[in-house]
């Protein structure tokens, strides 16, 4: 194992675990819900499958959340880019482009969080109204999707802001 991909996956993990956190903070009750987690011993099989229900499986979002209060029942699933050019157009490859693309199809009802390291690091947008197609190679970050706690209204502003400079650290982390 590389420890490119290490980096990668801890990277991953420890973004999700915070977008957890927001959502607990906030009032949801928040559980991981990605087929890593819940289907471990069948991953490296559905990886290997091109069917639409493999498809459907290895885009299940990250995380589940409920807010008891408001009723609301959120899929989320959570990005992170190390780099966001100036004009926020976010280069993708082959197997980000696909997944996006199949949680748009799979799961148009999910919130797509991308973490990123500018001054707002917190962005959402629900799959169904992102515009978004298979010839396209970058996800306009800054014109379609907004603000952490303004896309997800529950999601509290001051807790958004705790963990702002958390990740702000830890970005460089994962460069290195």
């Amino acid at each position: 194992m590389s420890d490119s991909f290490t980096r990668k996956s801890l990277q991953g993990e420890f973004i999700c675990s915070v977008v957890k956190h927001i959502f607990d903070e906030s009032g949801f009750f928040t559980s991981y819900f990605g087929y890593e987690s819940l289907l471990p011993v069948m991953k490296n099989y559905i990886q290997k499958k091109e069917t639409d229900t493999a498809m459907k499986i290895r885009s299940t979002p990250d995380l589940i959340a409920l807010n008891i209060k408001s009723e609301s029942l959120l899929l989320i699933e959570v990005k992170s880019k190390n780099y966001v050019p100036d004009n926020g157009k976010i280069p993708l490859n082959q197997g980000e482009i696909k997944k996006i693309l199949n949680t748009i199809k799979f799961w148009s009802e999910c919130f797509i969080i991308y973490v990123v390291p500018d001054n707002q690091i917190f962005y959402a947008q629900q799959a169904k109204n992102l515009e978004f197609y298979k010839n396209d190679t970058y996800l306009d970050l800054y014109n379609q999707f907004q603000k952490l706690e303004k896309e997800i209204y529950e999601i509290k502003k001051d807790t958004v802001e705790h963990y702002r400079p958390l990740i702000k650290k830890c970005f460089p982390i994962f460069l290195k």
